[in-house]
């Protein structure tokens, strides 16, 4: 699972050796708990199980049963829209093709990103080069370049 992960970003951040790239808006949201949100089926009956004031949970749709409004939350687990709100967060990505070369990455949570670029490169699991690969990413979001050196001017 992890080198799948590794590999994807390792696809990503290789974008500048492709030809012919066009710019791209991806839009992701989360829901965040506002109040204790139950659990309902997809009759719209509560279940005894629910969610505690400020928990995150990935959002997959919208649904109405019987004139409330849900989000789906699961395989046949609603919240109701009431307790909770979207938390919406977007990744860009720019890639300059003048000469085919620059690619630069704009992530809104580009922290995370570089730490779970981390948390890969010291997984035993993974082989010497996807590690490396890995640090080699982490390092590239953390400070939007590879070399240590500045740009000359």
């Amino acid at each position: 699972m992890n080198k799948r992960f590794l590999i994807s970003a390792i696809a990503l951040l290789s974008l500048g050796t492709v030809t012919n790239l066009s710019s791209q808006k991806v839009s992701a949201a989360s829901i965040v708990v506002r109040s204790k949100a139950f659990v309902y089926n997809s009759r719209g009956h509560r279940t005894s199980k629910y969610y505690l004031k400020g928990s995150y949970i990935g959002h997959a749709s919208s649904k109405r049963i019987h004139g409330r409004n849900y989000y789906k939350v699961g395989a046949n687990k609603y919240i109701r829209k009431s307790n909770a709100r979207l938390k919406k967060s977007s990744v860009a990505s720019k890639v300059n093709n003048s000469n085919n070369s620059s690619v630069s990455a704009t992530v809104s949570n580009q922290k995370n990103a570089a730490n779970f670029m981390s948390f890969l490169a010291s997984q035993k699991s993974l082989s010497a080069a996807q590690r490396s690969e890995a640090r080699t990413a982490a390092k590239l979001l953390r400070t939007g370049s590879l070399s240590s050196q500045s740009a000359p001017s």
